[in-house]
């Protein structure tokens, strides 16, 4: 017996998070950071912005992202931290040591 199947492909995630290729390109380094760290942006994003997240989940820390520019965290309390990067309608998010 022959069955027809229909499948569905879609770019999101089953959290509704955009998976779009271009948001997979955000690098973080160095990671784990010990006063600063770096986001380096793909050459698509003209514009963004970051947050950091303390374990509590208290925002610590936000500001522009400018490619490659040291972002400085030496006066952070060592530990793992959140980041969340905003452009345009994209969200990134990803974890960080500090120590």
């Amino acid at each position: 017996m022959e069955r027809n199947v229909d499948l569905y492909y879609s770019e999101k995630s089953a959290s509704g998070t955009n998976t779009d290729p271009v948001i997979e390109q955000f690098v973080i380094y160095p990671n784990p950071a010990i006063d600063h760290f770096s986001f380096r942006l793909p050459s698509s994003i003209q514009q963004a912005q970051f947050e950091l997240y303390n374990s509590a989940g208290i925002l610590v820390l936000k500001g522009k992202l400018d490619n490659d520019s040291p972002v400085q965290v030496g006066s952070l309390i060592r530990g793992l931290y959140t980041y969340r990067i905003f452009s345009d309608k994209n969200l990134h998010t990803g974890k960080i040591s500090l120590k």
